[in-house]
């Protein structure tokens, strides 16, 4: 049995990524930038060892919504 990021998980995640890349927000691309990296560096360190398959999807997500 493989382990597996929980929906919850992935709900909370992107919440936060729509908060922080939200247009409205009235910040330049540097500093969303900025703001996104350590949660996607606290991301990639706790959930990418074992589930790295489960980050790619999100990681085009991301870039996404930073387009």
């Amino acid at each position: 049995m493989q382990r597996q990021i929980t929906d919850k998980s992935i709900a909370r995640f992107k919440f936060r990524v729509k908060a922080l890349t939200r247009r409205s927000r009235g910040v330049s691309f540097q500093k969303v930038v900025a703001d996104l990296n350590p949660l996607l560096r606290k991301w990639d360190g706790y959930f990418g060892f074992g589930q790295a398959y489960q980050l790619r999807p999100l990681d085009a997500w991301v870039r996404r919504r930073l387009r």
